[in-house]
């Protein structure tokens, strides 16, 4: 059950950043790189994407499930936030290169 909240989240951050393509190119100055913007961290994305998968949780029932099977809260948000984070740095760290 973990590693298909893993996959779910992981699936989240990616169309979370997919929609930020566009407002960003809206946002966007004329003559700012956009790749420049996207190639930084943004903690933001990680947050929408774990209050998503919070939601998700609750939607579907699964927050009760998880609780039944032992796993707490405080692991249900690292198993939420985790996935963003881990993305994101390495976004950092290959987008400074």
């Amino acid at each position: 059950m973990r590693l298909a909240l893993l996959k779910r989240q992981i699936v989240l951050w990616l169309l979370v950043r997919i929609i930020q393509v566009p407002v960003l190119l809206l946002a966007a100055p004329p003559g700012d790189s956009i790749l420049r913007r996207l190639s930084g961290p943004q903690p933001a994305v990680v947050l929408v994407a774990a209050a998503l998968g919070v939601i998700e949780l609750r939607r579907r029932h699964e927050l009760i499930l998880m609780g039944n099977l032992g796993i707490s809260r405080t692991q249900v948000a690292a198993i939420v936030i985790v996935p963003g984070v881990i993305i994101e740095t390495v976004i950092a760290l290959f987008g400074s290169l």
